[in-house]
């Protein structure tokens, strides 16, 4: 009996320690770092890369990848708060954004979220950075599922990505 018992608390520590070495089936609810700054910028820039097999997209003024969230809806209000923001981290401007690129200045436009915040929209989608796209290039973020809703890159026509 007591042989049980050790290897049932054994089996218990071993799956507390490796809780955190698999990714839920929503890996995107969980809370990962990341180099993305998430403090306003004066003026934020919208611009656009380009990268196979992505085509164009937009980016901040740093190159860093932005994505609108299939949850919220065009025109609204951001839906991505508390944890989800930790992960997503919006685009803030305390000024107007403008558009560098192929970014059509025409499309970009802003909301306030619960916090008073400005986050900078695109063809009216909110739009967010990926805590873990460490660099300008990364694209992790890319048709990932996540807070219950599909996150894509956006054209500079204000469209969701798909590969081509």
């Amino acid at each position: 009996m007591a042989s049980m018992i050790k290897l049932a608390v054994s089996f218990g520590l071993v799956a507390m320690l490796c809780a955190g070495c698999y990714p839920a089936s929503d890996a995107n609810d969980e809370a990962y770092g990341g180099s993305v700054d998430t403090a306003a910028v004066d003026t934020a820039i919208v611009a656009t890369a380009t990268q196979t097999p992505y085509g164009s997209y937009l980016v901040d003024a740093a190159g860093i990848s932005l994505y609108l969230f299939k949850a919220d809806s065009r025109g609204g209000k951001s839906t991505c708060y508390d944890r989800c923001a930790e992960v997503w981290p919006p685009l803030l401007s305390d000024g107007e954004p403008e558009a560098g690129g192929q970014a059509k200045a025409g499309l970009l436009g802003t909301i306030e979220r619960r916090n008073g915040s400005t986050q900078v929209t695109y063809n009216g989608w909110p739009l967010y950075y990926y805590a873990p796209d460490d660099e300008a290039g990364d694209t992790k973020g890319q048709d990932v599922h996540g807070f219950g809703a599909e996150w894509y890159l956006v054209t500079p026509a204000g469209s969701v990505v798909h590969a081509e």
